[in-house]
């Protein structure tokens, strides 16, 4: 997951410089969000996606942008 996780900031970060902080929103965003965590959750096979997601954003700003 930390691979995608990374793959999807460099993708990112080739629009615009992003801090470690405004990676971390957008993670939050997949749980606080209701579009987003709607979008996550639709698959009724995976309706902690979008808290996974956070996590593994979570965890990629902390060891890798700090």
């Amino acid at each position: 997951m930390q691979a995608e996780t990374d793959a999807r900031c460099r993708a990112l970060t080739e629009l615009r410089p992003v801090s470690a902080e405004e990676y971390r929103t957008i993670g939050r965003t997949c749980v606080a969000n209701d579009a987003w965590h709607a979008a996550y959750a639709s698959e009724a096979s995976a309706p902690f996606l979008a808290a996974y997601q956070r996590d593994a954003i979570q965890a990629y700003t902390t060891t890798r942008l700090h």
